[in-house]
């Protein structure tokens, strides 16, 4: 794994012995990681916000890095001193307007991949939003939500499974209202929560037809 930029990874020690701090950043960093993949996993990313300010980072982040490739991400562009010259002015700009926008976070280099220890990266929180946001805008997070679907065939057959799937993802203290909102706003467009409407229906078409 490479090593963050523009900020300390795990929180201030002063307050627990270091051992213990680490290990609690550690165990949120991978909820953290653990829950945006089952986010993209489950609904199509261009729907999803990740911050109120997902505009603001989508735009500054295309000014600032206009040719970086990110559906596969090279460590050195993040890691390397002249990399790191132009990122610093880049996340001190969200000071202030993301919370713990220089705390460590996980990334992922090949976005067609899950977080494993060979396609993961530490990086600043603000680095991951304007990577993921990119990578949402762009199209290239939907190879995961993709690869999750079920065949057209089984479609129907699977509504209610892809529904009842996510429940305990929605359950999770980590999902956030934003999430609840991403996920049935796809949902309702998608014609996922369309069976639940139409077994409302089915009693009343019973009665009529035996009236």
């Amino acid at each position: 794994m490479g090593t963050p930029v523009g900020g300390p990874a795990p929180p201030d020690p002063t307050h627990a012995p270091q051992p213990r701090v680490e290990l609690a950043w550690a165990m949120k960093a991978h909820q953290h990681a653990e829950v945006y993949f089952n986010l993209i996993s489950s609904v199509d990313p261009k729907f999803l916000n990740l911050t109120k300010v997902d505009d603001q980072i989508y735009s500054e982040f295309r000014k600032t890095f206009t040719d970086l490739k990110i559906d596969v991400l090279d460590p050195e562009e993040l890691k390397s001193e002249p990399a790191k010259e132009k990122w610093r002015p880049f996340c001190l700009r969200f000071e202030g307007v993301v919370e713990d926008f220089n705390y460590g976070t996980l990334l992922r280099l090949d976005c067609r991949q899950p977080y494993t220890e060979e396609n993961t990266i530490f990086a600043t929180r603000i680095q991951f939003f304007a990577i993921e946001i990119a990578r949402n805008r762009e199209g290239w997070n939907s190879v995961v939500y993709s690869s999750t679907r079920e065949p057209v065939a089984g479609e129907a057959a699977g509504q209610s499974q892809l529904c009842s799937s996510s429940e305990s993802f929605l359950l999770s203290p980590l999902a956030t209202r934003i999430q609840f909102f991403a996920i049935e706003i796809a949902r309702n467009r998608e014609g996922w929560n369309s069976v639940v409407y139409s077994s409302t229906r089915e009693p009343v078409a019973v009665e009529a037809a035996s009236g």
